[in-house]
């Protein structure tokens, strides 16, 4: 079943402490004022020596980061801490960013520079804005990584189902993260469309691993049918997302790769619904419907395995699939002209869909609390 996993942001290593510390010491300049209603707002009122603890664990946080996430593809190195420094970093920019830290390039002494998540391009800010999403986009590629690791049983597919809903609901943090500011990124990862994209498939892939998981316990065909009826068209939206020019101009070879998953594995679901109303129809003794659904499946995967073929991919499993689909259309089919003779409908009922998979958690505490208290004075 499908796996994509988003790719990592790298940091460039950068000691955040000194730079913070002469810019809370130095005196504000009439001329670093954009608006004079800004004079209130443009630092926090205390010092460095004030809050040295603080920054000092800011900074420490931040090279923990920098050296656990090294390329964009390097998850399992970063897996094992990254993810819980991506939530205590994000915590403390929250906190740093709530007493008037810098908030926009204009006003910050930082030079902040990420790799973007399909290397070489880089960007450089200031602002702890920049920071955060950043971090968010780290914290949804890690928890996808996660998900790609667990097993294929039951707890597997759970565990698979909590970490691809964290991704997409990390992708909609970021998202509102970006909305709520004026602060303009160029990279394509911080291009709102692209990131929809990663948090439509980050929930498709959540309601599949929902779908695999209830098919370990044989439960009735229907509720498969509307769990894999459920993500095609969460997949199709990312589909949509994807034909984004921004995107395919600037990622022509990925966006074409992860677009044809998603199509595909569209067109896979599809197969498997129709082929589990199919046994419902078997089950009710329904031959002519049965026959009907079975011949939508087989179009399905013949269209899946054709689309693969044409793109180069693996479509050995599909193949299997279209056997097993193949060989109860003819048999069936043989039963109905021999025996029930029951008329085959052209149209059918479109298949009802359950998404089960969700992304509108609340930010976790541990994204928005640091562990260690910070300006407690």
């Amino acid at each position: 079943m499908m796996s994509l996993i988003i790719p990592l942001r790298t940091p460039e290593r950068y000691d955040l402490k000194e730079p913070l510390a002469l810019w809370l010491d130095e005196p504000v300049q009439v001329s670093d004022l954009i608006s004079p209603e800004e004079f209130t707002c443009l630092k926090p009122d205390f010092h460095s020596t004030d809050c040295m603890k603080e920054l000092k664990r800011l900074a420490a946080v931040r090279n923990c980061i920098s050296e656990s996430i090294l390329k964009s593809e390097a998850h399992g190195h970063a897996v094992e801490f990254g993810l819980q420094d991506c939530h205590e970093y994000h915590a403390i920019l929250l906190a740093f960013e709530e007493r008037g830290f810098p908030s926009r390039d204009e006003i910050s002494p930082l030079k902040l520079t990420w790799l973007a998540s399909v290397p070489p391009r880089k960007e450089t800010h200031g602002s702890f804005i920049w920071e955060r999403v950043c971090t968010l986009w780290n914290i949804a590629a890690l928890e996808s990584f996660q998900a790609s690791q667990m097993g294929k049983d039951k707890d597997g597919r759970k565990a698979a189902v909590k970490h691809y809903q964290n991704a997409s609901a990390a992708m909609k943090y970021l998202l509102e993260a970006l909305e709520g500011h004026s602060e303009k990124f160029d990279t394509i990862d911080m291009n709102k469309t692209f990131i929809k994209f990663w948090e439509k498939v980050m929930l498709a892939q959540a309601q599949i691993a929902v779908y695999d998981m209830v098919s370990t316990d044989n439960q009735k065909s229907s509720l498969l049918s509307y769990l894999a009826m459920g993500a095609v068209p969460v997949l199709n939206d990312a589909l949509i997302h994807a034909k984004d020019p921004m995107i395919i101009s600037n990622l022509p070879r990925h966006i074409e790769e992860w677009a044809s998953e998603c199509k595909s594995q569209s067109m896979l679901l599809t197969a498997r619904a129709e082929f589990h109303q199919a046994t419902m129809h078997r089950q009710a003794k329904e031959w002519g419907l049965e026959l009907a659904r079975l011949l939508q499946a087989e179009t399905f995967l013949q269209k899946c395995m054709d689309f693969l073929k044409s793109t180069n991919r693996n479509f050995t499993k599909v193949e299997e699939v279209l056997r097993l689909v193949h060989d109860r259309k003819t048999k069936v089919k043989q039963e109905n002209d021999t025996l029930y003779q029951e008329d085959v409908p052209d149209e059918l009922a479109a298949i009802e869909s359950k998404l089960m998979a969700k992304n509108d958690m609340p930010m976790p505490g541990s994204m928005t609390k640091p562990k260690i208290l910070l300006f407690s004075k």
